[in-house]
This record gives structure tokens, C-alpha cells and sequence, in this order.
């Protein structure tokens, strides 16, 4: 066997501790925000701008001197247009298929064991979709396959926009086709573009940022969904509650009918979930309208990105 040539590396302690303490900082800034009330926490704050510090010397670093990242990597427009998309869809599609199941749980009021059973084709339809998705690359532009990813997630958060407290299989069923199809011609064409033009050297450099992007724009989608949805909660119950009064023509009417069948105590219990379930509701519809309107948007980045070639080996993501 020939012998293997070694390289000796030389590792910038100091900009991978700006990098580890930022990035752990803000993961931990994402991760509690909700819970703690983001900025109205004292401790917050300070771990927030302790992070946003720690990444500013780093860029610093990186751009003056050395660092265990090779900013080039950002040369190539690709694959910095990659990473942005891949930030962004990973922000919309990761938190729909983390919270979808809450919807079924909360909302639809579907146990915890059949929401599972009930999401399961996603992920079959993963492996049905994926030799289907290397046939038609070789047929059709990949920026293309890109844009209707892009279309399908606004397609099934969109119609999540009309989900009523009655539960829709149809809809479900239909959401899990769309999102199964669009991840699985995201993974296959987002992850061999990004690359496509990236020198050998870059190589290793490029899929840790890449990595990076990837995980960073599930868990700010995942912490930007939990705060939406907390915020419009409250929201909502206070708009809803404000309607049950006796100047309420339509609840007075519902107490006079059903006054002698029900007592006092059943019809506040009654009426107090009812309300939970409807401000549940409106809080996820509109985490959805957002998520319609950031898919359709996303779906112009594509544009600006170089085509696969036609004999291109693909390779899906994670």
C-alpha cells in the first residue's frame, strides 16, 4: 500500500472558542427565549450579547488573521445562495413537522399514540419519493425542482390556514404527500448544488458551515414558532373571552337553551375549554400564514443559482 501523506494542521484555539461560546450562547439564547420572555430576562440578555460579541470576534479573527473556519467558502455563489436557502427552508419545514403533531394533539384532539400513527406516511413517503426524485433530475432543471419544493410547503402550510377544531384527514393526508415530496427534492438538489463549484480544499470547511446552517435554521424556527404561538394564545383567549357577556346576543341565547340541561359549574368548564381549543387554533393558523408567505418568497432564491448538469451524481442530505 502507498503510504498515506499526513498534513500537519494548525488549530485556532481562540477563534474556535469565540465561535463555541457565540453559537452555544445564542442555541441557548433560541432554546429558553420562549420559556423566560426572551429580553424582559436579565440573564438572557446578557447570554444574548455575550454571543453576538463572541461571534463579532470571530468574524474578526477570521477575516484578519486565521480561523478554524475558511471564510472563502462564502466566495462561491452558490453555495453561500445554499445556504441561505437551506437556512430558510429548514426555518419553515422543520417547524411545521415539529408542530404539526401538536395541532393533532391539541386542536383535533387526537391522543399522543394515533398522532404518531397518523404521521408515519411522511416518512414512508420519504423512501417512495427518492428513487422517483433521481429520475426526473436527470430530466429536468434542478432550480426548477427547487422553486416546486418550495411551492409544496406553501401548498401544505397554506392549507393548515384553514383547518377548523373538526378533524381533516384529508388535509393531513395531503400535507404529509407534499411535504414528503419537498424535502426529498430539497435534500437532492439544495445539498449537490451547494457544492457544485467549490474547490477540493474548501471541501471539509464548506460542509461544517453548511452543517451549521442547516441545524441553526431548525432550531430558530422551532424558538420563532413557540413564541408566535404563546404570544397569539394569549392573544386570542383575551379576544375571545371578551365576547362571553350577557350584552352577547348569540351566548345568551346558548345559556337561556341549555340552562336547565347543564348545571352552572359544567357549562364554565364547558365554555373554558372551548375557548382554550379555538385560541389554540387561531395561534397555529397564524404561524401558518407566515410560514405560506416565507415558502413563496423563499422559492425566488433558485433563480439566482446555477443549474445541475444533467449527468450530475446526486446525493440526498441528512
Amino acid at each position: 500500500m502507498e503510504e498515506t501523506i499526513k498534513q500537519t494542521i494548525k488549530i485556532d484555539y481562540i477563534s474556535f472558542g469565540f465561535m463555541a461560546f457565540g453559537i452555544g450562547g445564542l442555541e441557548l439564547f433560541l432554546d429558553e427565549g420562549n420559556t423566560y420572555m426572551w429580553f424582559q430576562s436579565l440573564p438572557l440578555t446578557i447570554v444574548f450579547a455575550a454571543a453576538i460579541l463572541f461571534l463579532i470576534y470571530f468574524a474578526w479573527r477570521a477575516i484578519t488573521t486565521s480561523s478554524v473556519i475558511n471564510f472563502r467558502v462564502f466566495r462561491d455563489k452558490n453555495f453561500s445562495l445554499s445556504c441561505v436557502f437551506l437556512f430558510f427552508f429548514y426555518l419553515v419545514a422543520n417547524a411545521f413537522m415539529t408542530y404539526s403533531p401538536i395541532v393533532l394533539q391539541t386542536v383535533w384532539g387526537y391522543q399522543i399514540d394515533t398522532a404518531g400513527y397518523l404521521l408515519i406516511p411522511r416518512g414512508a413517503l420519504c423512501f417512495i419519493f427518492a428513487p422517483l426524485m433521481l429520475k426526473i433530475l436527470k430530466k429536468v432543471d434542478s432550480r426548477l425542482i427547487m422553486i416546486f419544493a418550495c411551492l409544496a410547503v406553501a401548498l401544505c402550510t397554506g392549507m393548515f390556514c384553514y383547518i377548523n377544531t373538526t378533524p381533516d384527514l384529508v388535509i393531513l393526508f395531503l400535507s404529509e404527500v407534499l411535504i414528503a415530496f419537498a424535502s426529498i427534492a430539497f435534500m437532492g438538489t439544495v445539498y449537490t448544488t451547494a457544492y457544485l463549484k467549490m474547490p477540493k480544499e474548501l471541501t471539509n470547511d464548506a460542509a461544517g458551515v453548511f452543517n451549521f446552517f442547516r441545524t441553526f435554521g431548525g432550531s430558530v424556527g422551532a424558538s420563532i414558532t413557540a413564541t408566535i404561538v404563546t404570544i397569539n394564545q394569549q392573544v386570542s383567549w383575551h379576544d375571545l373571552i371578551g365576547h362571553i357577556n350577557h350584552y352577547n346576543h348569540v351566548f345568551k341565547y346558548v345559556i337561556t337553551s341549555i340552562r336547565d340541561k347543564i348545571s352552572v359549574h359544567d357549562l364554565l368548564i364547558t365554555t373554558s375549554w372551548a375557548i382554550a381549543k379555538q385560541a389554540n387554533l387561531l395561534a397555529f393558523i397564524s404561524v401558518f400564514v407566515i410560514f405560506t408567505i416565507l415558502a413563496l418568497m423563499l422559492a425566488i432564491v433558485p433563480l439566482f443559482m446555477d443549474a445541475l448538469p444533467r449527468n450530475q451524481k446526486i446525493e440526498f442530505g441528512e
